[in-house]
């Protein structure tokens, strides 16, 4: 009698229960809120560019006490390569100073008299940054090492886009002096 009471309630009991589990899943989709995914992302340098210009002058005067600091400098002139990932531009009153090239450039290559905007980090300058340098292919010629070594900084380009020529000519800042 045990047996046929069990039998009997089976089929009722397999009904309840689907319609249970069927009634959870709409009470689910009616009163929770979609799981909404954040997506994380790594920060581009181009995304963190909201750095104020500086003005090469005040680059050229501040530069030594800058280790660390991000900065943007706009119409960076290339006056020579130094390796394949580096190059020496000359500030406003003729220092030389170094830049290397992050991977993170796109078509990192440049010629001399090429100008850009650069964002990029101020580092120190050591012997240990120049032996990186050197396992790392920016430079390559032992010359390129003394030139690189000189300055107390160097910045890391991480940002470079193509800046506009300057305005006017040579012959315009006469014509101001008048």
């Amino acid at each position: 009698m045990a047996q046929q009471t069990s039998e009997k309630l089976r089929l009722p009991l397999m009904i309840l229960a689907a319609l249970s589990i069927a009634g959870f899943v709409w009470w689910l989709s009616v009163f929770t809120e979609p799981t909404q995914f954040a997506i994380a992302q790594e920060e581009s340098p181009a995304m963190v560019d909201d750095v104020p210009a500086l003005t090469l002058a005040v680059f050229e005067q501040r530069a030594a006490e800058m280790d660390g600091s991000r900065v943007r400098l706009e119409g960076l002139e290339v006056a020579t390569s130094i390796g394949p990932m580096a190059f020496l531009t000359s500030l406003p009153e003729g220092t030389p100073y170094v830049v290397r090239i992050m991977p993170s450039v796109d078509n990192p290559t440049v010629v001399s008299g090429d100008r850009f905007n650069v964002s990029g980090t101020v580092r120190a300058m050591s012997q240990d940054v120049l032996d990186a340098w050197e396992a790392e292919g920016v430079i390559t010629d032992p010359t390129a090492r003394e030139i690189a070594g000189f300055g107390a900084t160097f910045l890391e380009a991480e940002i470079m886009s193509p800046a506009a020529a300057p305005e006017g000519g040579a012959g315009d800042d006469d014509a101001d002096d008048r």
